[in-house]
């Protein structure tokens, strides 16, 4: 929440606290590989902690409705928290949390289409890659 209450637009408060959950990852990979991969094998109490963790998400979202007409409210969240959480497990599935911070343009892509559109997404990407 720091990383994002820190950032001076919503799009890159989206990708700070992303990035920041992307290096957390990095220094706690077993704990990543828990609550990402072995959390969907646990059981419906993992399920609902799984939700938790979705609707958390989706609270960066939140911002980004004010781009949009008001009847859109609240319609992306699951969706879009859904192919996050997708993208990450299955990233992990198949490589280390050492190279999460390897999915930030999709995630990115995937957090900010919906509100901004693809020409700005792609656009703001571009700015945040060059940045690094």
């Amino acid at each position: 929440q720091e990383a994002f209450k820190q950032a001076p637009s919503w799009p890159d408060a989206v990708w700070d606290a992303m990035q920041t959950c992307t290096e957390w990852a990095t220094l706690e990979p077993a704990f990543a590989q828990a609550t990402v991969v072995e959390l969907l094998s646990i059981g419906p109490d993992a399920l609902d902690l799984l939700h938790s963790l979705m609707d958390a998400f989706s609270l960066f979202l939140r911002p980004g409705y004010a781009l949009l007409e008001p009847s859109a409210a609240g319609a992306l969240d699951e969706t879009v928290s859904q192919h996050v959480f997708e993208l990450m497990h299955t990233h992990l599935i198949h490589a280390s949390p050492a190279t999460l911070s390897t999915l930030m343009p999709e995630v990115a892509r995937t957090a900010l289409t919906p509100f901004l559109g693809p020409a700005a997404t792609e656009q703001f990407i571009a700015r945040r890659q060059a940045d690094c």
